[in-house]
């Protein structure tokens, strides 16, 4: 009885990007991993102070605090918001460059999707029951730097599976 092997392993060169590209890839992933630290530090979306739509109040930065989509992100599931999960895939994505190891098309695909949601209309966990309508009245620069973090990993990752290593 033989056991079946698996298609590639990690010392598979099909599996790895060109060697050539490895300080560029390391490059690219402190520029994405700095600029998405540096969301963190700013207000990232902009609700209007009341409780309803009808607000006659003007907008102001996150009344709910900065890191309220941080750290309740992955609540989003329960309102059809998925653009936190595009972190974990971002994660997975840049271990993987990190070790050397292509990125596979699913992850190339599924993190900028994920990405992108985050311009789908939500509506914010801001009560203890249910989410409740919250005024977004837009997003502020912590959003603008969590999307310039995710698209610089995406590019960079497009460019290692670019690279790929000819068998012979």
């Amino acid at each position: 009885m033989t056991t079946a092997k698996p298609r590639f392993s990690s010392g598979d060169p099909r599996r790895r990007y060109a060697p050539e590209k490895r300080m560029a890839v390391r490059v690219g992933i402190g520029v994405a991993f700095l600029l998405w630290i540096v969301s963190l530090t700013y207000p990232n979306i902009a609700t209007c102070p009341g409780a309803g739509y009808f607000d006659p109040h003007p907008p102001r930065l996150n009344p709910l605090g900065d890191d309220t989509v941080s750290v309740m992100g992955w609540m989003g599931i329960f309102v059809g918001q998925l653009a936190w999960y595009a972190n974990i895939l971002s994660a997975v994505l840049t271990w993987g460059l990190w070790k050397g190891l292509r990125p596979t098309r699913l992850i190339l695909i599924a993190q900028p999707i994920l990405t992108l949601w985050a311009f789908a209309p939500i509506d914010l966990w801001h009560g203890e029951s249910r989410a409740e309508p919250v005024c977004l009245a837009g997003f502020g620069p912590g959003f603008y730097l969590w999307m310039a973090s995710q698209i610089a990993i995406a590019l960079v990752a497009l460019y290692a599976r670019r690279g790929v290593v000819a068998t012979g």
